[in-house]
């Protein structure tokens, strides 16, 4: 069998300062949204600093434990709080389908 090399920025995750992309935007946006959105004043400079470099520190940890801890977290928040253990009286049956079609011949 032959083995073909992968690249490892094919695999690895795609982080900005150590935190994953997306919250890291985010974060970087309403950071600067609270810096400059209400006018330039030192006490919104310094909140947003202090709530930039906590949120960045706590995205950096959750990359460090899960690279892709959001989409987990995003794709769990679709599910529903709970699954009843038995079907609703009312509901269509579940289609069946062959796992394997019958052989029809030549």
């Amino acid at each position: 069998m032959e083995q073909a090399a992968i690249h490892r920025s094919l695999t690895k995750p795609v982080l900005l300062g150590g935190a994953e992309r997306a919250p890291a935007i985010v974060n970087a946006t309403a950071m600067i949204g609270i810096a400059l959105g209400p006018g330039f004043h030192w006490p919104n400079l310094i909140l947003a600093g202090f709530l930039g470099t906590v949120v960045h520190m706590t995205l950096r940890w959750l990359a460090k434990r899960d690279p892709q801890f959001f989409a987990v977290y995003l794709r769990h928040r679709s599910y529903q709080p709970h699954y009843r253990h038995f079907p609703d009286p009312d509901a269509p049956p579940a289609p069946a389908h062959r796992s394997v079609e019958p052989y029809g011949g030549y």
